[in-house]
């Protein structure tokens, strides 16, 4: 029997998610390829609420569905009041997550990106040490619940990461940018030639004098000064 069916018998709402993922990696280390791998994850993660309480269990093993279905049932005996109903289904605006070309590329593509991104900083700076990371991931979901809903996507999420470390007697520079897309880009290196401007600008090292001097963040320093307000308006570091 389905898991949804089964469940709607026993709890006033029931949602089912179905998830699988293929996720391909390479990794370089100190401008050297280190890793080639390929996972696989595929399960299902099921919420009830039963008598005003919340349940959850998730499961890998698709042949454990009533056992899977237990464990949500009992959870909720020990879950938080949920005050609140799962969605009905509602109009969407169709967002574009998955991208063929994306979902395609073989590892050798990826090796070969990483070995570009390289080939972009080490003329510019022979002695930096580079670690690259590339992501690629193939998934698909799906979300059901007892008012009807039934949803279902797919998605091509692709992420590049470039490190640059340069150390020179005590100057220590650390640079690091990314791309993070679920469709493909012509131009998927931009972001590895901002990072090589900025080494090229680091060559000069300047000093200042002692006294009060106006202090300019680029936009990723909004997260260091953001974090302790983030952190102190959190309910849950709060409680």
């Amino acid at each position: 029997m389905d898991i949804l069916t089964q469940l709607k018998k026993q709890a006033e709402q029931v949602e089912v998610l179905s998830l699988q993922n293929e996720k391909t990696t390479v990794e370089y280390e100190a401008n050297q390829l280190k890793t080639c791998t390929v996972a696989e994850t595929k399960g299902t993660a099921v919420r009830v609420i039963r008598k005003g309480q919340l349940g959850f269990a998730a499961s890998t093993d698709d042949t454990a569905m009533d056992k899977l279905a237990a464990n949500a049932l009992e959870s909720a005996t020990y879950g938080d009041k949920a005050p609140f109903s799962f969605p009905d289904l509602q109009p969407a605006p169709i967002v574009r997550t998955f991208d063929k070309a994306v979902a395609d590329l073989p590892i050798a593509r990826l090796v070969e990106i990483g070995r570009e991104m390289l080939d972009l900083v080490l003329p510019v700076e022979p002695n930096a040490r580079c670690n690259v990371s590339l992501e690629r991931s193939l998934v698909s979901a799906s979300i059901r619940n007892q008012k009807g809903l039934d949803v279902s996507f797919k998605t091509s999420p692709l992420s590049l990461g470039l490190e640059i470390d340069r150390i020179e007697g005590d100057d220590v520079l650390i640079l690091y940018d990314q791309l993070g897309t679920t469709v493909w880009e012509k131009d998927y290196l931009a972001f590895a030639r901002r990072l090589v401007e900025k080494l090229k600008k680091a060559r000069t090292i300047t000093s200042i004098k002692p006294g009060k001097m106006p202090v300019l963040f680029a936009p990723t320093g909004t997260l260091a000064l953001a974090l302790p307000l983030s952190q102190g308006l959190n309910g849950k570091e709060v409680y």
